[in-house]
């Protein structure tokens, strides 16, 4: 009797010890490897997979997470234009964010109408004017001068009607269409010549399959998502207003991103032929390792 008294007590103390600590402390969440990776272009839009990526948890998912570095000589991967690193191990956007603008629809227009005369860029461009220059020769349509200006220049001009044309990012599109309801999209470039390698992947970190098996799983998704989904993720998770529904569709629409991180050799090849000089690349057997990318396909959803 003693002995069952007693250790029905010992059991209301370890009752009262249990409610008095609560609920043991769930375990830490796991660390995984730590990649350091540079960016190199404005575009929010055009980079959008690997940032994506990160929203929807798909580094974590891969087991490592991303450092977003401002120098490239600190970082261990790049993602940026072609030709600054070897060898290039996938791509991430295959059109550049730039579009030729007009205030009003020109349904006769042709780029070769544009050789010898001036045209305004948007400031911030840069990184897509060599691929802009070399669209605009392939079209024999060789400006005079291609002349940068700020986004409120051109928005204050583009009300008054006094820029016959100017090539501005998707986002600057979507804003000048509000303020000049009758803005007329002239040439996307890079539709008309097929797919460049615009943003590309290279880097020598042990983490590389890793996080192009995460960006394949953020070109999937936008890719198959409905444009009006990917702006209220971004909205809520980026506080990015200006990848509106409209500037999202129209990417998908002229397919801004390539399906997979795999760059083929006919991209790589047209890059070439329409960038001068040309013999500054090397070819693509010896410039593009396509070993993890391909393997990067194998993490994919069925």
């Amino acid at each position: 009797m003693i002995r069952r008294i007693f250790a029905l007590a010992m059991g209301l103390v370890a009752l009262t010890i249990f409610a008095a600590c609560g609920t043991p402390p769930s375990p830490p969440p796991p660390t995984y490897p730590a990649i350091k990776v540079y960016v190199q272009n404005f575009s929010s839009i055009a980079l959008l997979p690997v940032r994506i990526a990160q929203d929807l948890g798909f580094y974590q998912s891969q087991h490592v997470t991303v450092q977003w570095v401002s120098s490239p000589s600190s970082a261990s991967l790049w993602v940026e234009g072609p030709g600054l690193h070897y060898p290039i191990d996938g791509w991430v956007t295959q059109q550049p964010d730039a579009i030729l603008l007009a205030p009003r629809p020109d349904p006769h227009f042709r780029l070769r109408s544009l050789a010898h005369l001036p045209i305004i860029y948007c400031r911030g461009l840069d990184t897509t004017l060599p691929i802009v220059s070399a669209v605009l020769r392939a079209h024999h349509a060789i400006p005079s001068s291609l002349e940068p200006m700020s986004e409120s220049k051109i928005s204050s001009l583009w009300a008054d009607h006094q820029l016959p044309w100017a090539i501005v990012s998707l986002r600057m599109w979507r804003k000048l269409t509000r303020e000049v309801p009758s803005t007329s999209v002239l040439a996307w470039f890079g539709a008309s010549t097929g797919a460049i390698p615009v943003n590309v992947i290279s880097g020598n970190s042990q983490e590389t399959l890793a996080f192009m098996s995460a960006v394949n799983l953020g070109l999937w998704y936008l890719n198959t998502t409905p444009a009006a989904q990917i702006a209220n993720l971004l909205k809520t998770s980026q506080k990015n207003p200006g990848l509106a529904p409209p500037v999202i569709k129209m990417a998908q629409k002229h397919n801004l991103w390539p399906l997979t991180v795999v760059l083929p050799q006919s991209a790589y090849q047209r890059a070439v032929l329409l960038t001068v000089p040309s013999a500054l690349w090397p070819s693509y057997k010896t410039s593009v390792n396509t070993k993890i990318a391909e393997e990067a396909l194998t993490r994919l959803p069925n």
